[in-house]
């Protein structure tokens, strides 16, 4: 079995053969992966970044996401919702999950958000005319 050293060893080797020329760049992502630290990738478009983001993550076996930011998208589209519970006064209130256990619950469980994944990738649309 290899040990977590000769792992990494292979997942650089295998981002530098999907992505090529950016040795650094992939060298300094996975150091920050492996510090659990975050990455901005600022480059000009088509140079891979998400191809990089995507391969890092089915190489490792992890949610990949991607959010397209707009000018109308606001913190909660991104990092969701809590609900107060005056039941239980918890935060978030679990029965707004489960099907409307409460008066007045809705009976619809909101999407899935793009923040809760290991690995997401963001690109901003250009607003100017």
């Amino acid at each position: 079995m290899a040990t977590p050293i000769e792992k990494l060893a292979i997942v650089e080797f295998e981002l530098n053969r999907i992505i090529r020329g950016k040795a650094d760049v992939i060298r300094h992502l996975l150091t920050a992966f492996v510090a659990g630290g975050n990455v901005l990738l600022d480059d000009v478009p088509g140079v891979g970044k998400t191809t990089l983001a995507k391969a890092l993550a089915r190489l490792v076996d992890a949610k990949f996401s991607r959010i397209q930011f707009t000018p109308d998208l606001l913190p909660a589209d991104i990092t969701g919702t809590s609900i107060y519970n005056p039941g239980t006064g918890k935060f978030p209130c679990p029965d707004f999950f489960s099907g409307g256990q409460w008066p007045g619950a809705p009976l619809w469980r909101p999407p899935e958000r793009p923040s809760f994944s290991s690995i997401c990738s963001s690109t901003s649309t250009s607003t100017a005319s």
